[in-house]
């Protein structure tokens, strides 16, 4: 089959993966391949600025175009600050009226003229509908609000976002019933809006209400004042498998409704049955606020498998957390399979976690980002069995002193540390006992280990480890956990791992190193890193990595071989260092006597070490999603 005899629909289909300066060039290749590569140059328009806005917007000649291809356009994306008035608003709705998705960012509608022009009904065909109210301070926001989605029948999911709280918009429960009677097909709900308190007719309204069965996701952000509405949403939402629930409460109000919750959710014969993923993200001064919805849910028999929570507390009280890990362990451990624990206060003492965490046998993912958490890897991975990946940020990680004596082997594949403390100990154990362990990523990371006083090394050792990426960026090292400081800090870093097919280098050696006997030798090739900090950033601590250069390696493997007798003969100088303790690019020889650190790998596939990984949450979020 020739190029030019492909059907419509498999180019259409083609353009998909083409930029538009590709899709622009198929257009003239023949004639049957230019409206479907001229269609999907409109499948999706974005307006940025006001410019653009302003050329679809005016009566030119491009507006003819516009015209003419605007039916073809499915996805319509307004963002920056363009402002767009009533009268433009509508002059997109001339121009799309085919929109199946729309997304309007903050900031991109004018305040002044808005309702007064616009006809929604022109987007009737509307499927997604995702709005940013900020900075749209209108009268009776609600009904505005309601008569726009009562002209998008079709939509099946919805989006109507705060990011301050400034925006005016209170629903009462008459205003869900309107919304879902406008929706019927609507699958998604996404809604920041305050709830007042129902009253007794509302709660007795709530036990008929009509159940909207399509919605299965509903995330809801609310300055609350009364919890008796889980009542009503248990009611109304009886097939939702993902509930978000970001109760605010800045000055410390007090619900008067906690028992009387609990009592009218117990009433709710399948109250959330079909509930597998919760992400509760409070945030306000009451400790009852934190712990409240715990309080209701973790009694129940729900099968909850994936969890977030996010207690942004306002005090120092660690035990907050603790208390909703165990109850959360406690009530979900034989379901959960996905648990991410989040704080942002820095409590500044130590409190341990390991113990919270009962038997899990189907968690395969924790996260644990709380400032000043500790845990002890061994215990954490024998009582989560299956777990794949661990990411911990904020605290120190360590192995009980007898773990040398296990013999158990863990399914861990990657490990990402962010911000925290770590022994060598540690990494020996999860190289030993972590065979699996395919990925590492180590992030502003303070390492101790003992510095051997005949060879000057601190060594890293995962030599059982075959990496597929390993990462590193932003790492400190020290001799000791009682002596953490700018004038103990250790600068240079050896990695060393094996040479691929274990080959002898046919002219280079000098980064080459034998292990074993005559008859098994292994090869390994290793890569000096100076950590150093320019002269412009010694105030900030913000230190760089760089290679070293050969004759830099070779005269520090000089050093090394004597460093005991080096070390003794070197003058103490009063050198400029940053806060973290790095000297200058040129100043390494400076950081000889301290030491040096040696990793120890076996097979990596590829490493970064010293840079940044761009999007590094969504990078090691697509290799999971690919593991499992």
């Amino acid at each position: 089959m020739l190029a030019s005899e492909l059907p419509f629909e498999i180019l259409l289909n083609i353009s998909r993966f083409l930029h538009t300066k590709d899709k622009f060039h198929c257009m003239f290749i023949c004639r049957a391949w230019k409206i479907p590569f001229q269609e999907s140059m409109w499948r999706k328009v974005c307006i940025l600025d006001k410019k653009k806005l302003e050329a679809i917007c005016s009566t030119s000649a491009i507006k003819d175009n516009i015209y003419l291809n605007g039916h073809n356009t499915r996805d319509l994306y307004l963002n920056g600050k363009i402002r767009a008035t009533d009268s433009q608003l509508y002059a997109l709705q001339l121009c799309f009226q085919n929109l199946r998705r729309l997304y309007i960012k903050r900031n991109c509608l004018n305040e002044t003229d808005f309702g007064k022009q616009a006809d929604w009904n022109l987007w009737k065909y509307l499927e997604d509908l995702c709005i940013v109210l900020d900075e749209l301070r209108i009268e009776d926001t609600e009904k505005v609000f309601l008569d726009i989605v009562s002209c998008l029948p079709r939509l099946k999911r919805l989006d109507l976002i705060r990011h301050s709280w400034k925006t005016k918009l209170a629903f009462t429960m008459k205003d869900f019933e309107t919304l879902h009677k406008h929706l019927p097909r609507l699958e998604y709900l996404t809604l920041s809006v305050d709830l007042g308190s129902l009253s007794r007719e509302e709660l007795l309204q709530a036990r008929t209400v009509d159940p909207a069965t399509n919605l299965t996701v509903f995330k809801v952000d609310t300055k609350i004042a009364d919890h008796r509405w889980l009542y009503y949403f248990a009611q109304k939402y009886p097939n939702i498998h993902t509930l978000r629930w970001e109760p605010y409460d800045k000055n410390g109000v007090t619900d008067d409704y906690q028992e009387e919750t609990s009592f009218l959710l117990k009433g709710v014969r399948y109250a959330f049955q079909r509930l597998k993923t919760l992400n509760v993200h409070s945030a306000g001064s009451s400790d009852w606020l934190h712990l409240f919805f715990w309080k209701i849910l973790c009694p129940s028999s729900l099968q909850i498998r994936n969890i977030s929570c996010r207690p942004y507390l306002q005090t120092r009280k660690p035990e907050i957390l603790e208390e909703i890990i165990r109850m959360c362990m406690d009530s979900f451990s034989r379901t959960v399979e996905t648990l991410s624990i989040k704080g942002r206060y820095r409590f500044n003492i130590p409190h341990k976690l390991t113990e919270l965490f009962v038997y899990s046998p189907h968690l395969v993912y924790l996260n644990i980002d709380q400032s000043d958490a500790s845990i002890i890897l061994d215990e954490l991975l024998d009582r989560c069995v299956v777990l794949k990946r661990l990411r911990f940020a904020c605290g120190w990680i360590s192995v009980s002193p007898d773990s040398h004596n296990s013999l158990g082997r863990h399914g861990l594949r990657m490990i990402e540390i962010y911000d925290s403390t770590i022994d060598t100990d540690t990494f020996d154990y999860l190289s030993f006992h972590c065979r699996h362990l395919n990925y590492l990523s180590l992030t502003d990371i303070k390492a101790i280990g003992k510095v051997s006083p005949k060879t000057g090394s601190l060594c890293l050792n995962m030599s059982y480890s075959s990496f597929e990426i390993l990462h590193i960026f932003g790492i400190q090292l020290y001799p000791s956990e009682d002596n953490i400081n700018p004038n103990t800090v250790v600068n240079i870093m050896v990695f060393s791992r094996p040479i691929p097919g274990n080959k002898k280098p046919e002219n280079d050696t000098s980064n080459a190193t034998v292990f074993g006997s005559k008859q098994s030798k292994i090869f390994t090739e290793s890569t000096w890193f100076h950590l150093y900090c320019d002269e412009k950033d010694m105030d900030k601590g913000a230190h760089t990595t760089r290679i070293m250069r050969k004759k830099e390696v070779n005269q520090a493997r000089k050093y090394y071989r004597h460093f005991q007798r080096n070390k003794s003969a070197a003058k103490k100088l009063d050198d400029i260092r940053s806060i973290d303790g790095q000297t200058t690019r040129y100043g390494w020889k400076k950081d000889l006597p301290r030491g040096y650190a040696v990793l120890k790998c076996g097979d990596v596939a590829k490493y970064v070490i010293g840079s940044e990984l761009t999007d590094a949450e969504i990078f090691w979020k697509n290799i999971f999603d690919s593991l499992t």
